[in-house]
């Protein structure tokens, strides 16, 4: 028997908000695990469309969150901060050199950044 188990780490949230963003994206991994069969970590494609879908489902990089994290901008804030954590989470990934990392993440950014499912839409 299969059994899925979802952890909620709670450092660092901010309140109700920031929680559901956290479930949300915690719910999103659980997706990719039990949908995806062939994901490959090594795969610096796949990490990279984990980390965008996951950003852009969970609100995360929402404009208040931004704020409150001393990031700003008047326009792109979003996409510019799932760039940041994709690149971030990448990093720490020893089959993904920093050229890898970005080329990889440039190469789904459309096609994972437009997936939604199982949402019928991001927040």
């Amino acid at each position: 028997m299969l059994v899925s188990e979802l952890f909620i780490f709670t450092r660092g949230v901010l309140g109700v908000e920031s929680y559901d963003s956290k479930t949300v994206k915690s719910l999103a991994d659980l997706f990719h695990w039990s949908i995806w069969r062939k994901l490959d970590l090594r795969n610096c494609a796949h990490q990279a469309c984990i980390g965008i879908r996951a950003n852009h489902l969970s609100g995360d990089c929402h404009y208040k969150r931004e704020l409150l994290r001393d990031f700003m901008k008047i326009r792109g804030h979003e996409q510019e901060c799932m760039r940041r954590k994709v690149m971030g989470s990448l990093s720490v990934n020893p089959f993904c050199s920093e050229t890898a990392a970005k080329d990889a993440m440039e190469t789904v950014w459309d096609i994972c950044y437009n997936d939604t499912k199982p949402f019928d839409r991001a927040p």
